[in-house]
């Protein structure tokens, strides 16, 4: 790493020429930089006392300690790397000289990972102009005032992958904890060749990384700036090449404001769940009074891209239909419904209904959704009906709306270009040489489902130079003035290319299928112990072969109606094995397993002397706050801030800072900054919800209704 003194003024620049056409019909020639630029800043936090005196962080002071102080931030060093030489400087400002230095009719791309991050900092010396993002704080890419050829662009939001994650793909390992991060540093702190190799080695990993991806876009101004966006364009120039579709997928486009709402309502992703019966309670060897314990783990290969090949999807606009339940019609029509149910109960130990989907009138609550209700009102697909009348009784039910659509399989070249991302992930998996394909297989194949559930129309969100951020809500005269856009049919307007629709049936038919599988573990899903997605965690061994059947058998079918080489459904492993796409797949079984909610768990796998832990917000590194003891994992446990293991941190995000004197003497008259400091996390049940799983509020059901409902089943 060189020291920045006006070294990218002597540097020959990859620079390309295009001619842009203006509505005035006059040329301009424009010059694109090809060369692969990044940014990566150092930063220190820090806190100013009543007193005027500057505090670092120390381990063991409070929360409330912490939130009496004013919160300070200073960059202390920054890297900004030309291609594979990185330069430095101490002082944000030189920042200024940096990109003065490039050439001011060139456009230039600089990669910055998590540009949110840099962005605030960067307040201080630049005048941010245009912002596009679609979350606050969240910047995708962002232009200067000062230096409007110079576009900074997020690689995070490209790869979706800590700098740690992208680093150990491309093989660079990132030189993580080889920094004291409390310690207050300035730029006039003294570093250590320790400290500067670990700053160099970030931008080395974003260079590389996206050195990658010019290798396959051949040019950087066509990388995509989203990692959803890289499949995108591929399958659109897939299937937008066919002019008829164009004219079809546009039929597919909401009539209107309203169906667009009811069709976002009707969207819910993955089923998430713990069984009440056995939340809170350690599932091993005591619970079951038996030395032989086994507790099954499984999960569906590939569960979304399987329902993605092997079912069928609304193909035609929907229209309203008569207002009563056809299931002799399901395989033929997919069907929205506006249902009223009266007195309506689960018989399953697991629920279905999601609370947030749906208004009811005095309802029993089961962690977020519903074992009953004297009435209830929602919206659901006849998938989702299929399931609710599988796992609930009611006394009535009424159709209040209902809509219809021709039902067919997705088109024939994308499950084909699906079918081969599955192929390439199954073939090519740790075969040397073979690694870049292997792994943008395995992104794209996950990125399929998200083409088609990202909103036809987004709200954007507007940075004022004050450092706040503004939601831009949508007017319905926005939305209907984009939907008329996209529905022209002989505009160049290709940006809805995959029916939203699509998108509801494929979380549908996903927790159908997760479903059929609870449905088999033990009598109402008693063996059930939590299930996520697309796995389920269950008591005992169960018998899965009569799934794998089916969904083979889907597939034959699908295969057979579109002429599709049926062995493409189960390409070969490099070692020969032949890995069938969407069946019940066995991992590792647990000896020991605890769940206390939806992304709740912990577990010891069998063979194994140490846990698992998975927290919604907290890292799994976390784990070792639990001391290897899984009973610590329960109700109020609290993972402490200054733990080891624990990382989370705070942001607190500043645009007022004061003019600070350090330690050392440097003044810092910067405004911006983002402070981290740790922040721990406490495990908590909701009362309902520990009332609930340990049968102390029986008062408020009636449990003889229940019981009964329950097909008999104790419970005890």
């Amino acid at each position: 790493m060189i020291q920045y003194i006006n070294n990218l003024k002597y540097v020959s620049y990859d620079i390309h020429k295009t001619r842009s056409r203006h509505s005035d019909g006059s040329y301009k020639i424009i010059k694109r930089c090809e060369d692969i630029l990044t940014l990566d800043i150092e930063t220190t936090s820090a806190w100013l006392t009543k007193d005027g005196k500057v505090k670092g962080y120390k381990k063991g002071k409070s929360t409330e300690y912490w939130n009496s102080l004013e919160p300070l931030a200073l960059c202390y060093l920054w890297q900004f790397s030309f291609n594979d030489k990185v330069y430095y400087g101490r002082n944000i400002e030189e920042l200024v000289k940096v990109f003065s230095d490039l050439p001011k009719d060139v456009k230039f791309i600089i990669w910055v990972h998590n540009l949110g991050f840099e962005f605030v900092f960067l307040a201080n010396i630049l005048t941010w102009t245009v912002v596009f993002a679609r979350n606050s704080h969240k910047p995708i890419r962002a232009c200067s005032k000062e230096f409007p050829n110079i576009e900074f662009r997020c690689s995070y939001m490209l790869t979706r992958l800590s700098l740690e994650s992208w680093g150990n793909e491309l093989g660079i390992k990132k030189l993580v904890g080889n920094l004291n991060y409390y310690k207050i540093r300035t730029p006039l702190t003294r570093l250590y060749q320790k400290e500067y190799d670990y700053a160099e080695r970030d931008c080395v990993i974003v260079y590389n990384g996206i050195k990658k991806y010019k290798d396959r876009y051949k040019s950087i101004w066509k990388i995509p700036l989203t990692q959803t966006g890289t499949i995108r364009q591929e399958v659109k120039d897939i299937l937008m090449k066919d002019t008829k579709y164009n004219y079809f997928i546009k039929r597919l486009i909401p009539k209107s404001v309203d169906e667009y709402i009811l069709l976002q309502n009707l969207f819910s992703g993955g089923y998430t769940h713990a069984n009440r019966v056995h939340s809170g309670k350690v599932i091993n060897k005591d619970y079951i009074n038996s030395d032989d314990i086994y507790i099954e783990h499984r999960d569906f290969a590939s569960s979304y891209p399987a329902v993605m090949c092997c079912k069928k999807y609304p193909m035609s606009p929907w229209v309203t239909t008569v207002r009563e339940i056809r299931e002799q019609n399901f395989d033929k029509k997919a069907y929205i419904y506006k249902l009223e149910f009266t007195n309506i109960i689960s018989t399953n130990f697991n629920t279905y209904i999601q609370a947030s989907k749906c208004s009811c009138v005095n309802a029993i609550y089961d962690n977020g959704r519903i074992i009953k209700a004297n009435k209830l009102i929602m919206y659901v697909t006849e998938v989702d009906y299929k399931i609710i009348k599988n796992n609930y009784t009611w006394e009535n039910l009424e159709v209040l709306e209902a809509y219809s659509s021709n039902k067919d399989y997705l088109p024939k070249k994308l499950i084909e270009y699906i079918l081969n991302l599955y192929k390439n992930k199954t073939n090519l998996k740790d075969v040397e040489g073979m690694e870049d394909i292997y792994m943008q297989s395995k992104q794209y194949i996950n990125s399929c489902f998200g083409m088609m559930v990202t909103a036809i129309i987004q709200a954007m969100v507007e940075y004022n130079t004050d450092g706040s951020w503004v939601v831009k809500h949508l007017t319905k005269s926005m939305v209907e003035e984009r939907f008329a856009k996209l529905r022209r049919e002989y505009t160049s307007e290709k940006r809805y290319f995959l029916s939203y629709s699509w998108g509801i049936y494929v979380t549908a038919y996903a927790r159908e299928n997760l479903w059929k599988c609870i449905e088999k573990c033990g009598l109402n899903g008693y063996d059930v112990l939590y299930v996520d997605t697309d796995s389920i965690f269950a008591l005992g061994k169960h018998e899965w072969s009569w799934y794998d059947e089916y969904i083979t058998d889907e597939l034959k079918a699908m295969c057979d109606k579109l002429h599709i080489d049926f062995e493409l459904t189960r390409p070969l492993t490099p070692k020969g094995k032949k890995k069938p796409l969407g069946i019940f797949e066995e991992e590792t079984p647990c000896e020991e397993f605890i769940t206390l909610g939806a992304k709740r768990y912990c577990e010891r796998r069998k063979g194994e002397n140490f846990l698992r832990m998975t927290v919604s917000g907290i890292n799994k590194e976390a784990v070792s706050v639990l001391k290897n003891d899984i009973r610590n994992f329960k109700d109020g446990v609290n993972f402490d801030k200054d733990a080891n293991g624990v990382t989370k941190k705070l942001s607190t995000y500043i645009t007022t800072m004061p003019n600070v004197t350090y330690h050392d003497g440097y003044v810092s008259r910067y405004s911006f900054g983002i402070n981290l400091r740790n922040n721990g996390y406490k495990l908590t049940m909701t009362d309902e919800y520990k009332s609930l799983i340990d049968y102390l509020d029986v008062g408020s059901i009636d449990w003889d209704i229940y019981e009964q409902r329950m097909r008999n089943v104790v419970l005890s």
